[in-house]
């Protein structure tokens, strides 16, 4: 509820979005840098394969990349309504295909 309470008493224009993230969820295997970025879990696989998931999830897995673009595709979309007369401007925002096809390094700026 953090970010309800930051939006109703404070100035911040706070949102929440998630994606599904197979290296915070309770049934993955050992959480390393590979399934942080490519979202790929065997454990994941079997439990979709099994119906015990609430999300589609097969061996392409949820990469970073992907999330990343859904999250980015929220933000472009519901930045300018979020507050009548005080929105947010966003300037060369990748699109969710740009990421998928440039990969999501393209767009950061190299460690100083």
């Amino acid at each position: 509820m953090t970010h309800r309470e930051l939006g109703d008493h404070t100035d911040a224009l706070a949102v929440l979005m998630e994606t599904p993230n197979p290296a915070q969820g309770r049934i993955c295997g050992r959480t390393m840098a590979d399934l942080a970025l490519t979202g790929r879990d065997e454990i994941y696989e079997r439990a979709a394969r099994a119906g015990r998931l609430f999300v589609p999830f097969d061996a392409g897995g949820w990469p970073l990349d992907v999330r990343v673009g859904r999250h980015a595709t929220g933000v472009g979309l519901n930045s300018p309504g979020c507050r009548p007369g005080r929105g947010v401007t966003i300037q060369s925002l990748p699109s969710l295909e740009d990421l998928r096809r440039d990969g999501l390094g393209r767009y950061l700026q190299p460690p100083r």
